[in-house]
């Protein structure tokens, strides 16, 4: 895990430092710091999470203390923290912000704020979900398939059980275009009920519900009304805004 540089805070006493490798030097400025959640469980296995509530392994708790080494090294003093509604990044969130408030040189005279916004949940892998990644394309028989039917936003979907049979290009579009997106969950799926219990607090956050499947255009139009309304603003206070 690499961090890029760090503005630090115009209070802070703190001689620039490298924490890690990384280069942190001080400036008067705002700093939003991305912060990825730890190892989950799938991604220990290789599969498709999205949605999918699934808890942080050791190494994934690790990874976070790790992250909050680096940001107490650096002496970067954290207004606000933003998290998804997914228990690894919760859970990634908490231990870090544990860690900052633990130390003298970041511990605010306030608890840091913790917000989380299923806005900021990862985006939706549709049937895919759960699947293995490396077993996919092994069981994907190469067909002449046309590909404007998964390649954009108004695509007719394809079923869950036409997935064997699906190009791996066409596996490949689904990943990696900016409208492909995989064929929406079913309610047969292992996944479904679980995702479907976040209805509630999406529309709570102003969401439609919860999606079925999702491009990645479909995720920026998720997050954008968060930056706007929230996140943008918190930055532009001159706050030091942390989010996963």
């Amino acid at each position: 895990m690499r961090m890029p540089t760090l503005p630090l805070s115009r209070a802070s006493n703190r001689a620039p430092q490298r924490a890690g490798g990384v280069s942190l030097t001080a400036a008067a400025t705002s700093c939003l710091i991305l912060l990825r959640h730890g190892q989950s469980e799938w991604n220990l296995s290789n599969r498709f999470t999205g949605w999918a509530d699934v808890p942080l392994t050791e190494q994934g708790r690790k990874d976070a203390r790790y992250a909050g080494k680096l940001l107490c090294e650096a002496g970067v003093k954290v207004d606000i923290i933003y998290s998804s509604g997914l228990e690894r990044s919760i859970e990634t969130a908490e231990i870090v912000r544990d860690m900052l408030q633990a130390d003298p040189g970041t511990r605010r005279s306030k608890p840091v704020q913790f917000l989380q916004r299923h806005r900021l949940n990862e985006r939706h892998y549709g049937a895919l979900t759960g699947l293995d990644k490396r077993e996919v394309p092994r069981t994907c028989h190469a067909h002449a398939t046309h590909m404007a039917r998964t390649c954009h936003a108004h695509a007719t979907p394809v079923s869950r059980q036409a997935l064997t049979t699906i190009d791996a290009a066409e596996l490949s579009a689904w990943r990696s275009t900016f409208d492909g997106k995989p064929p929406p969950l079913e309610p047969s799926s292992p996944s479904y009920a679980e995702i479907d219990a976040f209805e509630e607090a999406a529309r709570k956050e102003g969401l439609p519900g919860v999606p079925l499947t999702e491009s990645i255009r479909d995720c920026c139009s998720r997050v954008e009304p968060l930056w706007q309304k929230e996140l943008r603003p918190a930055v532009l206070r001159r706050g030091k805004v942390g989010s996963k």
